[in-house]
């Protein structure tokens, strides 16, 4: 036995100095065996051999503020142009999921989408996700010798494709697999950056679901990985009985918060929705019923905002627009309210620029690391200058070394900024002027100052109060 194995390695060193010679290879080539994997293309055998070498690439410093776009269906109609110039534009198609034998690559893989993003200025961070099956994944967590198996993927496809980096979307995972996923995801992250190779992770916002959010580490991932994605979406559920917005700014900016708790601003990417959804809810007078949803493009709900442009309203609490119409055999018709009504209406909580323009400025706000948005294909035309703008000045030539430094001086600035706080109610005793911010509808901040009530005497000595009056501005 012992012969014959000695007699494999012989022919496999054979075969790897044949491969080595006819392959090129840069001055900085490392050389590493690879584990046994497999170099089949059929459906149950994931791919996971990609080249005979590997080397690592020289490090793609990110500057903030990030712009990532998912793009799950790897279209093949790519952006014509970086649509958003300042900071990092990265393109995430949905490329790699694990099985409990290996990575399983996409039949799109391609690099003519890898290059051809890059020489629009993007950059391809892969998606990695984890099919959502939490019996599955407990299986790959409890199996820590399987690990480098998917490390070397990893490496061996960036090197390959010319990746830079990837995001993990590791999603329904039980619960008690909680320490093991926090350690999964250290072990990719720590292996991934010895290649140069940078790393996201998406999570949910906050509830008690065990599988959905509660299984999320999300201090312990800010030290391990590059930067966290708060997929501040679905705000209401697919399968929800009642209907609600997707992602209201109330919502987006409670969870946002929450998260700076345990995620360095500078680290913290905030997911915005390019998409709503249409509820259909059968009402009897001021009855209704199980409420469902289809899921609608924000580039095909806009058709409706103009149509119905008369009915619909804004909703200032919530931040965006608001949309009630009857619906028969799929025909959409006025609704009024003052009237009894007995059917299906659909309902709608619009996203539309005037909305995203609430929720991305609190990446300039609160100095998050930018924006991810779900889906590629989902906006209008008309999302990306608003982006642009509202992006404009965030994080501004901010890099990856800045950013660590800030890391470093975050609980400092919290102290700092709570003896401020205390400081500045003192002095508000004693000022004459107070300051009152308003959003506009546009998503511009006006700060006015007023004049405080003064007290003074008049010449038969009797005490009066003054006030300087303002009026906010309309939207």
């Amino acid at each position: 036995m012992k012969h014959l194995q000695f007699m494999k390695h012989m022919v496999l060193g054979i075969s790897a100095f044949s491969l080595f010679a006819s392959y090129p290879v840069a001055e900085a080539a490392i050389h590493i065996p690879f584990p046994a994997l497999s170099n089949t293309t059929t459906a149950v055998e994931p791919i996971q051999y990609v080249g005979p070498m590997l080397y690592t690439p020289e490090k793609q410093e990110v500057t903030l503020p990030i712009t990532m776009v998912f793009d799950p269906i790897v279209s093949e109609t790519a952006y014509d142009k970086k649509y958003v110039q300042n900071g990092t534009s990265i393109m995430s198609p949905s490329w790699f999921e694990l099985t409990t034998t290996g990575l399983k690559a996409s039949s799109k893989l391609s690099h003519d989408y890898v290059n051809g993003y890059k020489e629009k200025g993007y950059r391809v961070w892969p998606l990695i996700t984890n099919q959502f099956d939490p019996d599955m994944t407990s299986k790959i967590l409890a199996n820590e010798s399987m690990w480098e198996r998917y490390k070397q993927g990893l490496i061996n496809y960036a090197t390959e494709y010319g990746y830079d980096g990837y995001n993990f979307d590791f999603e329904n995972i039980h619960y008690k697999d909680k320490a093991q996923l926090t350690k999964f995801v250290d072990f990719l992250a720590k292996g991934l950056r010895t290649y140069n190779l940078h790393t996201s992770i998406d999570v949910t916002g906050y509830s008690n679901s065990e599988n959905w959010s509660l299984v999320y580490d999300r201090k312990a991932y800010a030290d391990a990985v590059d930067y966290v994605v708060l997929m501040a979406y679905d705000e209401t559920w697919a399968s929800s009985n009642i209907a609600g917005p997707v992602a209201s700014y109330p919502w987006v900016r409670k969870h946002t918060e929450q998260m700076l708790s345990e995620v360095p601003a500078s680290k913290l990417v905030l997911g915005i929705p390019f998409y709503m959804r249409e509820w259909s809810v059968p009402v009897k007078g001021s009855w209704e019923g199980k409420a469902k949803s289809k899921t609608l493009a924000m580039s095909k709900a806009l058709d409706l905002e103009r149509e119905y442009r008369d009915v619909m309203r804004w909703d200032e609490r919530l931040k965006g627009n608001y949309l009630t119409l009857t619906k028969k055999n799929d025909v959409y018709g006025k609704y009024d309210e003052k009237k009894p009504y007995e059917g299906i209406l659909t309902k709608i909580w619009f996203e539309d620029p005037q909305s995203l323009s609430y929720k991305v400025g609190l990446v300039k706000e609160l100095q998050l690391a930018g924006v991810a948005a779900w889906r590629k294909g989902f906006e209008a035309s008309d999302v990306w200058p608003v982006l642009s703008f509202a992006l404009d000045g965030a994080n501004a030539n901010s890099t990856e070394k800045e950013k660590a430094i800030s890391d470093k001086k975050d609980h400092k600035k919290e102290v700092k900024k709570q003896e401020k706080k205390k400081d500045k109610k003192k002095k508000s005793k004693h000022t004459d002027t107070s300051e009152v911010t308003k959003i506009s509808k546009d998503g511009k901040e006006i700060v006015l100052k007023f004049k405080k009530p003064h007290k003074h005497s008049d010449e038969t000595g009797v005490v009066k109060v003054t006030k300087e009056k303002k009026s906010l501005p309309k939207d």
